[in-house]
């Protein structure tokens, strides 16, 4: 194994863009450490008086995992309506440091030097992090099939993109390391690729998860090539199964410091709360906050205090009652869409995989040659709502599939979506013979 080279301060140096590496600390925004020092007096940064502020109280309501209602007061009003610190409010940021060694048990080597940052949802420390990572003349490497959000600021940013082979489970290790043990003598003009983007649970869009083989593999892959990894992670705590069972992140097996880790409390608390965090080696997380102190400046305090009053009351036990009870509630649509699939599409044109966690079945129409197109007219002639299959191609092929989502609708309107989806691909075998026989090649 590769493991990593140099000194504490510049080991990961050859991961972070010039830009990155050029950036200094804002001096005013490194005035705010030094606030709560004793007898400090504040004659440096612009911040407006708390006695001015118009807001005197902020309280919400919000429900157990039993269901019953709680009042909720937010404690220490000024210091969530003022400034704060770039990386978060100090006590959210410790809480999710106790977060992440509670689910996760990351080695002690991640814990002594680890730095957490919560940023405004996870995709804003998602695109703060390919800013620091990712030179636009550098190849980064993705699953063929991924998020479609992440594909467009990679496109726009004007790096190349390397897509590693998935099956319906996700990224295959194997293919992974054939690409990298080869990637000198088939790309001579292109240096290899030092980061990898993946989503290894409840992928989106497929909604299945790599098993815990797969993440050993693919970790051991990294290491033997030298890979940071990006672990795009929003739908951990949406899995399917007891959480005794959970899969382990690729942050618990991190012996050597080569995972980023993101987390989102947008699919598990509410998304317009816009709270996700960032976590991983503190050389690379001081990058991204730098990044943070001359853009955002930090995230909304109300919103982080909102969730750090949600988490302090749940405590640790609280919060796996919530997310068993959000789990099964998602749990249940993702049937009741399964079953109307099953009772309306015709078997003989359709494949899938049955999601193990997040909100998404990816659906392969066999037959359908241009599936841009038919998701088009599912649109705007049948009121059907769907994604087609090439916005999560990394290469923007026009890949057979469609991406189904099972979080909004109501069940009656699933079951008709599928009644209409399945009345059109007949028609559409009856008016495409020919698609059958250029398709061959997807079967």
């Amino acid at each position: 194994m590769a493991a990593m080279a140099g000194n504490e301060a510049t080991r990961y140096d050859r991961y972070l863009t010039v830009q990155a590496r050029k950036r200094e600390p804002s001096a005013i925004r490194s005035l705010l450490k030094h606030m709560s020092k004793p007898n400090a007096i504040s004659l440096g940064g612009g911040m407006p008086n708390p006695d001015t502020f118009p807001i005197t109280k902020l309280s919400f309501t919000m429900l157990s995992p039993e269901g019953d209602e709680v009042e909720m007061n937010i404690d220490n009003i000024s210091e969530t309506l003022q400034y704060t610190p770039s990386a978060g409010l100090p006590a959210l940021v410790k809480l999710l440091g106790d977060f992440q060694d509670h689910f996760h048990s990351p080695p002690a080597k991640c814990r002594e030097n680890r730095g957490i940052f919560v940023s405004t949802g996870s995709q804003d420390a998602v695109t703060k992090a390919l800013e620091c990572l990712v030179e636009t003349t550098d190849t980064i490497l993705v699953e063929d099939v991924t998020y479609s959000s992440v594909l467009s600021f990679l496109k726009a940013h004007g790096c190349k993109m390397a897509p590693v082979k998935t099956d319906w489970f996700g990224l295959v290790p194997s293919e992974l390391d054939t690409m990298l043990s080869s990637w000198t003598q088939n790309h001579p003009d292109q240096p290899k690729p030092k980061v990898l983007y993946v989503i290894p649970t409840g992928s989106n869009p497929r909604g299945t998860s790599l098993s815990k083989e797969r993440r050993h593999e693919l970790y051991a892959v990294a290491c033997k090539h030298d890979l940071l990894i990006l672990e795009d992670d929003p739908y951990y705590f949406m899995q399917y199964c007891d959480d005794k069972d959970w899969l382990p992140s690729l942050y618990s097996m991190d012996v050597e410091e080569r995972v980023v880790r993101f987390d989102s409390f947008s699919k598990i608390i509410a998304a317009g709360l816009r709270i996700g965090f960032m976590t991983g080696p503190k050389q690379i997380i001081d990058r991204v906050l730098l990044m943070q102190q001359v853009t955002e400046l930090h995230t909304s305090g109300v919103s982080q205090s909102i969730v750090y009053a949600m988490l302090q009351k749940w405590q640790f036990d609280g919060f796996r009652a919530h997310v068993r009870h959000l789990a099964n509630f998602y749990m249940e649509r993702r049937d009741a869409l399964y079953m109307s699939i099953d009772t309306h599409l015709p078997g003989e044109m359709i494949s899938l995989a049955m999601p193990d966690a997040g909100m998404f079945i990816w659906l392969k129409l066999d037959f359908v040659k241009d599936t841009r197109t038919f998701a088009k007219e599912l649109v705007e002639d049948l009121g059907i709502l769907v994604v087609a299959g090439h916005c999560f191609s990394s290469t923007s092929e026009n890949i057979p599939f469609v991406r189904l989502s099972y979080s909004l609708a109501a069940e009656g309107d699933m079951d008709n979506a599928m009644l209409r989806l399945g009345e059109a691909l007949r028609k559409y075998d009856r008016e495409h013979l020919d698609g059958i026989f250029s398709m061959r090649e997807y079967l």
